[in-house]
């Protein structure tokens, strides 16, 4: 095997030699938020980081609409977001304007923040939206300031023994070894996959498409529209990612993606698979509130198009490695916590990993292993029952109206949330409060749809 090298910022080569030796202290598969995070929260404690990419920057990403503790998170690392405002690379979030197309005159439901709530809870009553293509630069500028080194290439192989990651190949036939490891891999799971963790689905498959447009930004924050077709919801979002700039997009069932793609033509009438594009514009007609995007001159970018489906790992840890991130968590991206729940898990991932280091352990103690899995799938198997119901239930919306359903549902959420951040990752306090309040806003809320349900005789 070759001798593992990096490539340093003025393209010239060095060895990577950790602390512990000629190898790195702990290798990151993934350079998306979590696994910069992790690499910098490590980095600045004195360990060698080794991030394995498999694309060079700069990455391409999908604009992110902030939830209000992702700014915290954020600041946490180092980054200014008064700063990055200024640089167009954030957009102002005042909270999120929701539209439907159910018949009720009450279809729209703008969520803003009361300001003095949010100052009383410590929290700005402001977040924002990101270019997660910038960001993502700026993050790694970070990282490698920290002392990170990243190495551009494929993973071809992860080699385990029993619980243990023993060394990671490249393509190119370097064997990178260290005492431990972070996938943050995304859903290709690399670690978790070679070690043969279940995953949980919290949902059906679903299919996301989105891609850039021109557009000027009002200042008015994240729009959703929700688009009821019958069996199927689909919902669209407009996020600025800057201030001429926003991302278009929609998710909906695979099913639904499937019937669209049926029903194409030829000039003939012989039927013929539609293309991603034709379902795409299909599906942006449908929303008279999106008529501005409807000129495809606006066009700045490509379509991308994705599937994924909710889901958290049965376990997110083995003796040497953390999973981070969505490979052990995919949170429904409208609730807008992708973020948090990537930079969260990055945090308490290198919290753990610099404890096991720095006492001279070679696995991760049982106790930081629970506390971590624990605290991060209680928020995230909350989050996806509670929009699950908002799919199953929405004929309801149209009964009482956006405003009130959709409050009903994300309120807890916002709080659980909200309370994550308030207490260390081995805070037993902290852990039992969330398992408590977890099932008890839970079922308050289900008791809630369910009594609703029944005065409005809706399924």
């Amino acid at each position: 095997m070759k001798n593992i090298e990096q490539q340093t910022g003025n393209g010239s080569s060095a060895k990577m030699n950790g602390k512990n030796g000629h190898n790195p202290d702990v290798v990151v598969l993934g350079a998306g938020l979590g696994g910069l995070a992790a690499g910098v929260g490590l980095a600045r404690q004195g360990w060698k980081v080794t991030i394995v990419e498999k694309e060079p920057p700069p990455w391409e990403r999908v604009g992110e609409s902030f939830d209000w503790e992702a700014p915290i998170l954020l600041t946490q690392l180092g980054m200014d977001m008064k700063e990055l405002h200024a640089d167009d690379v954030l957009t102002t979030k005042p909270g999120v304007i929701i539209w439907s197309n159910t018949s009720h005159k009450s279809n729209e439901a703008w969520l803003l923040p009361p300001p003095s709530y949010m100052r009383m809870i410590g929290r700005d009553p402001d977040t924002y939206h990101g270019n997660r293509h910038e960001l993502d630069t700026r993050l790694l500028e970070l990282a490698k300031e920290a002392g990170c080194s990243l190495v551009v290439d494929k993973v071809r192989k992860v080699h385990m023994e029993g619980e243990a990651v023993r060394s990671v190949q490249l393509e190119n036939g370097t064997e990178i070894k260290s005492p431990f490891y972070i996938d943050a891999s995304g859903r290709a799971g690399l670690v978790v996959k070679t070690a043969g963790v279940p995953y949980v689905d919290q949902g059906q498959k679903m299919v996301s498409m989105w891609r850039r447009q021109r557009h000027h930004y009002d200042g008015r924050g994240t729009r959703v529209y929700l688009v009821d077709m019958g069996e199927h919801l689909v919902w669209l979002w407009n996020i600025h990612v800057a201030a001429e700039t926003t991302d278009l997009g929609m998710v909906m069932p695979a099913a639904l993606y499937r019937d669209l793609s049926k029903n194409g033509s030829e000039g003939n009438g012989t039927p013929t698979p539609k293309k991603s594009e034709d379902v795409y514009w299909d599906v942006v007609r449908r929303v008279e509130l999106l008529k501005d995007f409807h000129d495809q001159s606006r066009i700045s970018g490509q379509l991308h198009v994705c599937s994924f489906t909710k889901t958290v790992a049965d376990r997110s840890s083995g003796d040497n490695w953390v999973a981070i991130g969505e490979t052990a968590y995919v949170i429904d991206p409208i609730s807008s916590a992708g973020v948090t729940v990537a930079l969260r898990s990055g945090k308490f991932a290198a919290s753990i990993l610099d404890e096991a280091l720095a006492n001279g352990e070679n696995v991760i103690s049982p106790r930081n292993r629970k506390f971590y899995h624990k605290r991060l799938s209680l928020q995230v198997k909350f989050v996806n029952k509670a929009l699950e119901d908002l799919y199953k239930y929405r004929k309801l919306g149209s009964k009482i109206g956006m405003p009130v359903y959709v409050r009903l549902l994300v309120l807890p959420q916002f709080h659980i949330n909200w309370l994550s951040s308030n207490f260390p990752l081995r805070s037993r306090t902290g852990l039992t409060l969330l398992r408590m309040l977890g099932p008890i806003l839970s079922t308050s809320v289900h008791w809630v749809v369910f009594m609703l349900r029944t005065v409005f005789r809706t399924k």
